[in-house]
């Protein structure tokens, strides 16, 4: 994990082995956003958000394995909040019950791709609003 001034140095300390990397720029601008938008984007690392979606109906009673979400969408589901809690690396060969929802790690364009492919599912703010 990586901490970069300057946006243009994030792909050298990419190369030079950093796993992840946030430029000011990015936190900065994440906040910004979250202010006016009045949403609550987790920035994980420079360019890569963290989201809940419902699972999609087109999902449910599948597995993660056989779902393909990865593949389809560039997202990949770190978790599934059951209502009971949050389940982190979930077995891709359970099925998925309707009442549940993803937590997905993804880039924008990957955000804007899972909602192409699951055009019903709807994306949630990560954490719910606290008395705004």
């Amino acid at each position: 994990m990586s901490r970069s001034r300057l946006d243009r140095n994030v792909s050298t300390l990419c190369r030079a082995g950093a796993d992840s990397v946030l430029s000011y720029a990015a936190t900065g601008s994440t906040a910004i956003w979250n202010h006016f938008r009045g949403d609550e984007t987790l920035l994980v690392a420079h360019g890569r958000h963290v989201f809940r979606s419902p699972i999609p109906r087109e999902l449910v009673g599948q597995t993660l394995a056989e779902s393909h979400v990865s593949r389809r969408t560039n997202c990949n589901v770190v978790a599934v909040d059951s209502g009971n809690g949050i389940h982190s690396n979930p077995d891709p060969h359970v099925p998925l019950p309707a009442d549940c929802e993803l937590l997905l790690v993804a880039t924008d364009d990957a955000k804007a791709r899972f909602s192409e492919v699951f055009r019903h599912a709807r994306q949630r703010p990560l954490l719910p609003r606290l008395g705004r």
